[in-house]
């Protein structure tokens, strides 16, 4: 097993402000629900899946079906998981996050999607009240 110290980023004279660090963790890690220790981290669009599904049992495909037809907004889409489930159940999905290793990662899993992908701080969204009929995080 290989251990990190993941605290590093907030030692050493590090003055930036707590989203700063946190950004830089999730730029560095994106989240592929991949060993936090592995090496290489990369996936496949089906691993992620594969492996969110397993991460979180009270979840399934079905679930993500109930939103066909829906506007769906996902905050802190990560690698993608969520958002694909929510597109490809059907339902109108814009997907943000606070890394551009996220937007990447989202944007290169969903391109055959349609889901609309952007590079935002969720405690400030520039969405109009009301566009979204289900928010996801």
């Amino acid at each position: 097993m290989i251990e990190t110290d993941y605290t590093s980023t907030r030692t050493g004279g590090d003055n930036r402000d707590e989203q700063a660090r946190n950004q830089d963790w999730w730029e560095r890690l994106p989240m592929t629900y991949e060993d936090w220790g592995a090496v290489n981290r990369s996936t496949t669009r089906e691993r992620v899946i594969a492996k969110f599904l397993q991460s979180n049992p009270w979840l399934s495909r079905d679930y993500f079906s109930h939103f066909q037809g829906l506007r769906v907004l996902e905050i802190g889409c990560g690698a993608v998981p969520a958002t694909c489930l929510f597109a490809e159940g059907g339902a109108s999905v814009t997907a943000v996050d606070l890394t551009a290793a996220a937007v990447k990662l989202t944007a290169d899993f969903t391109r055959s999607l349609g889901v609309v992908v952007k590079k935002m701080d969720a405690e400030h969204l520039e969405f109009a009240e009301a566009s979204f009929d289900h928010v996801f995080s």
